[in-house]
């Protein structure tokens, strides 16, 4: 079972962001969001993560393997998880779209150099 989330940055009075299909629980994504920003700083995990596509999972120990999805699906990234192939996931959601399906969205906020659970 899949717990979906975004991960978003601020954009005018509210965010835009990319989606995660899997373990996007706080237990999981607080600790995982903040050790990459640990690690390589928020412009890098802002870079990195909002992309096309959106992610299967995110995993700061991530080998860099496409497993399980295999790599026509999807492409491994070292250090941050399992990203999907451009058209295998919705793009990106807004603070504006219909998040029915969505459990939670994690902020990356560059001026505070922090990520944050924001409620929608």
């Amino acid at each position: 079972m899949s717990t979906r989330s975004v991960v978003a940055i601020p954009r005018g009075t509210g965010w835009i962001g990319t989606y995660v299909h899997f373990d996007g629980y706080p237990q999981h994504m607080m600790p995982a969001l903040t050790a990459m920003i640990e690690r390589d700083g928020i412009d890098t995990v802002i870079d990195t993560l909002i992309i096309p596509g959106g992610w299967s999972l995110l995993n700061p120990n991530a080998d860099g393997s496409p497993a399980p999805l295999g790599a026509e699906r999807a492409r491994g990234v070292v250090g941050y998880g399992v990203a999907y192939a451009d058209d295998m996931a919705p793009s990106f959601f807004t603070s504006d779209d219909d998040l029915w399906m969505i459990e939670h969205v994690y902020l990356l906020d560059a001026s505070a150099n922090s990520v944050r659970e924001v409620t929608q």
